[in-house]
């Protein structure tokens, strides 16, 4: 079995990281913080693959661009300019559990 030397990782643990694509192996350093950090993945909580979605990149973008930069409000207006896209359906979701009225746009004219 091929186990990391850092003590905060057991053999079998999963991780994802911005330093590397869907992989079943890869060498970082996990001391990194920033776009090249090593963050654990529990598939007891949710599939691996949500890692990539709703609670990785995308979900963390959506939640703290609307709750931490937009500070939304319930009874506010958001628009989302890319609303079929990873973030922005993310975005108009979180923001219809939030209170807000959502207008998506995702495409041409139509």
């Amino acid at each position: 079995m091929i186990a990391s030397s850092h003590p905060d990782f057991a053999p079998g643990d999963f991780v994802d990281s911005m330093a590397f694509g869907w992989q079943q192996f890869a060498e970082l350093d996990p001391s990194v913080v920033g776009p090249n950090s090593v963050n654990r993945v529990d598939p007891n909580r949710a599939p691996l693959q949500s890692a990539l979605g709703w609670l990785g990149m995308p979900g963390v973008t959506a939640y703290w661009g609307l709750m931490g930069v937009a500070k939304l409000k319930p009874g506010e207006t958001l628009v989302v300019s890319a609303a079929s896209g990873a973030v922005g359906q993310l975005e108009g979701q979180i923001a219809k559990i939030q209170g807000a009225r959502v207008v998506g746009i995702a495409g041409g004219e139509a």
